[in-house]
This record gives C-alpha cells, sequence and structure tokens, in this order.
C-alpha cells in the first residue's frame, strides 16, 4: 500500500496528513484558523476540525502528531485544537516536539516560543507524554514506517529566536520574479538569505514502508542541514537517493533550498503547501530549478499561487507545464 499524502489548505502554513496500513501522521496544524475560526459563523470547522471529526466518525485515530517546530503558521491550529478539545491519549496516540522554549512571558501570543510555551504547560497540566529528542541521526519504527531524521542538529534545537512579525513589509511575491520566466531565473547565479533560528530548529524526516515508497517531509529545515542529513544516512551516495514525494522546506524559500539539492535526490512529486500570503511562496527560482533540471511534477495545495507563478513565456518554453504543475486533492475531498 503507498503512502498517502494530503496537504490540508493551512493558509500560509503548513497541516499534512500521512497515512498508510490504517497508520496515521498528522504534522503541524497551519495557524489557528485551519482548525477553527468562530468570527465564520456559517462554517466555523476548518479543515484541521474537519480532518478530525472524519477521523471520529470513521473510528479512527492519529497515531503519531509531529509539531516541527514553533512557527505559529505550524503549531497555531494545534494550540487552538488542544485548547478546544483536549484530545484522549487513544485518539492522539504518540506526540513530537522538541520542547526548546522557556517561558519568559506569558501575556502575548504574537511570539512564536511562547505559543510553544502555552501548548507545553497544556500537556503537562493534563500529563500528557510527548517526545522530546527528535534530532538528526534518530530512527524510529513506527506502524508500517521506517523514519530517518534528518535535521535539526542538537544544537539548533535548543536555540529559539523570537518570531520574525507578520506585519514585516514582507507581503506579497518575495522578491518580484513571479513575472521573470523559468528559464531567466535558472541562469541566474544562486544565493541562499538567513534563517531564522526557529527555522534551523525545524524537525526534517524521510518516512520509508516496507514497500519501498519513500517521502521527505522537510518541515522549515535549513537545507545545509538537510544536506548533513542525507550524508549521515547515505555517505558515499553515487546515485540521486529517489523519493516518490518530497515536501519542499519552508514553501518552496529560496532560502531553503539549493540546487545541489536536485542532484542529491530524485523525486517523482514535490509538494508546495501554501497560499503566498506575508512571504509570496514558493519562491519562482526554486520552481525554476525544478522545472528545468528534473523531470519532477509540482503538486500545489493553492490553485491561485499556482497560476500566478508562471508566465506566457513560460509555457512557450515547456510545452508540458501544464501537465508538469497541478493542484492537490485535500484529504477531505
Amino acid at each position: 500500500m503507498a503512502i498517502n499524502i494530503s496537504l490540508l489548505p493551512a493558509e500560509h502554513g503548513d497541516c499534512i496528513f500521512v497515512s498508510a496500513y490504517d497508520y496515521n501522521v498528522l504534522i503541524d496544524g497551519g495557524v489557528a484558523q485551519t482548525y477553527q475560526d468562530l468570527h465564520d459563523r456559517r462554517d466555523p470547522d476548518k479543515p484541521l476540525k474537519q480532518l478530525i471529526n472524519k477521523l471520529h466518525e470513521e473510528n479512527k485515530h492519529i497515531d503519531l502528531l509531529i509539531v516541527t517546530h514553533v512557527d505559529d503558521d505550524h503549531i497555531g491550529g494545534i494550540i487552538e485544537w488542544f485548547e478546544d478539545e483536549f484530545p484522549k491519549e487513544d485518539f492522539v496516540r504518540e506526540i513530537w516536539m522538541n520542547d526548546d522554549v522557556i517561558l519568559s512571558d506569558k501575556s502575548s501570543l504574537q511570539n512564536s516560543p511562547t505559543q510553544a510555551g502555552k501548548l507545553l504547560e497544556l500537556w503537562r497540566d493534563k500529563g500528557r507524554c510527548y517526545n522530546n529528542n527528535i534530532v538528526q541521526g534518530e530512527e524510529f519504527d513506527r506502524g508500517p514506517f521506517h523514519i530517518k531524521v534528518l535535521a535539526p542538529l542538537s544544537k539548533y534545537r535548543n536555540s529559539i529566536a523570537e518570531k520574525i512579525s507578520a506585519s514585516l513589509q514582507n507581503t506579497g511575491t518575495a522578491n518580484g520574479t513571479d513575472s521573470v520566466s523559468l528559464k531567466e531565473l535558472v541562469a541566474q547565479p544562486w544565493k541562499n538569505g538567513t534563517l531564522t533560528k526557529e527555522n534551523r530548529a525545524s524537525i526534517a524526516f524521510e518516512l520509508s514502508t516496507i514497500d519501498g515508497d519513500k517521502v521527505l517531509l522537510l518541515g522549515d529545515a535549513h537545507i545545509k542541514d538537510i544536506m548533513n542529513g542525507l550524508d549521515y544516512f547515505y555517505p558515499k551516495q553515487d546515485h540521486p537517493i529517489r523519493y516518490k514525494i518530497i515536501k519542499l522546506s519552508h514553501h518552496g524559500s529560496k532560502n531553503n533550498f539549493s540546487p545541489t539539492f536536485i542532484q542529491k535526490v530524485h523525486a517523482d512529486t514535490f509538494l508546495v503547501s501554501t497560499n503566498g500570503d506575508f512571504f509570496g511562496h514558493p519562491d519562482k527560482e526554486v520552481i525554476a530549478q525544478i522545472i528545468c533540471n528534473t523531470d519532477s511534477i509540482i503538486g500545489f495545495n493553492y490553485r491561485e499561487r499556482k497560476d500566478s507563478l508562471f508566465t506566457k513565456q513560460d509555457f512557450m518554453d515547456f510545452p508540458n507545464l501544464k501537465e508538469r504543475v497541478f493542484t492537490t486533492i485535500s484529504c477531505l475531498e
């Protein structure tokens, strides 16, 4: 049985549901409104809550919940869920989250470490156990899955910076490249920017099954840590490591990508999880590298963001482009 991956609509965040052989993994919860929006009187239950309700109705459960890191577009929906209806241990059976958070100010939830601290306090008050040592080099067997942790490095799991405010002048397209053709972008020199320490602390991992299916789920991890993690598990690899699916790190940000990555791995499908708000992800430079230098297809969980990325020139340069980019289908559809 193949690994099934669904990207829930989580605005500019991640909320990913993975299943195989009736074993279910939930990775992150998107923003708070991914769970519910009480201001929407007609339809307050949003994709994460709909998924949870569906699992309850089908008498299923979440075997493993992974909170990759403390950015509010990954942890917000989890907090909203656990505050609204704290799940029983027979529904959420195991939790992974690195508790590298020291609470100094509980008065504001604008700061990601504070949000994480609030969630951890809630878990501790309820006596909820969780695994807090998910670092590069660890391996786990869970249900049908073998899990290899690529990131974070131990030194980064203990280092959390202040959250960058969404009010920064960083909205819309990140660097104005959507109107530049794929061929023009791929010809430009590659340059990475800096990452927040929250992202450097993100969990990234490989899932594989006995059937041979392998996927990479990269959270918001740093590309250097991802590459080091691959080298750790696959030393002296003389050909690309093959994956069925790779969820791009940090919604396809160029700061979490390198052209050498797609020389190191081969994916049948790359996935992008974002509506493009705030930071304009994915960066078109990343998409250009994939389209121009691989035969992979790319799935987006928001059609509008996919449609905004490509120019008429792109479709002329790549006649099969329409077949290589698609909109994913949520597990709720």
